[in-house]
């Protein structure tokens, strides 16, 4: 079963009063997080090797080594020698050192485009909201999409292209427009990559089922292709028509092998009882 404690949102802005018990969490978290991906990001770099030439000193000391070109002197210990090389040797920074260079440094995807942090903003503080019937509902919700979205390439990529469907929906003729529908169409290739690559690595009731591939797989399903033709609204007045973007979710066009997929992933992982509530629970009805 997925856990049900809901950390809270370390990376947005907190609301909280001075002195709350939570800012120690919330830093804790924001720090934990950006190790985290400073750590990911140092693996995938090319290593840099120095390579330092050595040769037997004159006298038959254990361990005794000096670097080429260097004076033996007699006078010097061996471990004052080997402290002496060691500094001269570029060691790699940890994590934690790495990430206070940049702390907002904290999605997965390095260097995002403009267009992109312009999607993430915008899915926070448009699309997610539309689901949840509480702020608390809400909160937890937006907290689910977003971390994942933060930590997976995978869930980036298919968030970049939900939230630009949902923007070229909702603001028809924006500045800007082909971008962010060519940004989405770019993304989308990507994750389905990257999609291809995990669903071949995959194996049913190996682990616990990845939440993040699932949450990714059903991005890309809904948000299969779009249509922008002028046309009136048939309830411009009635709340049941933009009721959680039922208007805008309707003019979408869901891609029924990803859902198929879903479905496959989901029950050969024991049903729904593997789903985290708080990411589907709201956005299964779609």
């Amino acid at each position: 079963m997925p856990s049900t404690h809901v950390r809270p949102l370390f990376f947005l802005q907190h609301q909280s009063a001075a002195g709350s018990l939570d800012n120690g969490q919330l830093n804790a978290e924001a720090r934990a997080h950006v190790a985290r991906q400073a750590a990911l990001k140092e693996a995938k770099r090319p290593k840099t090797l120095q390579f330092i030439t050595c040769a037997p000193g004159k006298k038959p000391r254990r361990n005794h080594y000096r670097l080429t070109g260097e004076a033996n002197d007699d006078g010097e210990g061996t471990d004052d020698r080997r402290l002496r090389v060691s500094h001269r040797c570029k060691i790699p920074l940890s994590p934690k050192k790495a990430a206070s260079f940049d702390p907002f440094d904290s999605l997965a995807v390095p260097e995002p485009a403009r267009e992109e942090q312009f999607l993430l903003h915008y899915a926070f503080n448009r699309t997610l909201p539309a689901f949840g019937e509480s702020e608390t509902y809400k909160r937890d919700f937006a907290h689910s999409w977003i971390t994942r979205t933060m930590e997976s390439p995978l869930v980036f990529y298919a968030q970049i292209l939900g939230s630009s469907t949902h923007y070229s929906i909702s603001s028809p003729g924006a500045e800007g427009q082909n971008r962010i529908i060519t940004r989405g169409l770019q993304r989308k290739i990507q994750a389905i990559r990257v999609l291809r690559t995990k669903i071949e690595e995959y194996k049913p009731g190996s682990s616990e089922v990845d939440q993040g591939l699932l949450l990714a797989i059903f991005i890309l399903a809904i948000h299969g292709n779009f249509d922008l033709t002028d046309r009136p609204e048939p309830h411009p007045s009635s709340p049941m028509a933009t009721y959680r973007d039922m208007n805008i979710y309707g003019r979408m066009t869901f891609g029924e092998e990803h859902i198929n997929a879903l479905y496959y992933l989901v029950e050969q992982n024991g049903g729904i009882s593997c789903v985290d509530q708080h990411a589907f629970g709201y956005v299964l009805p779609l």
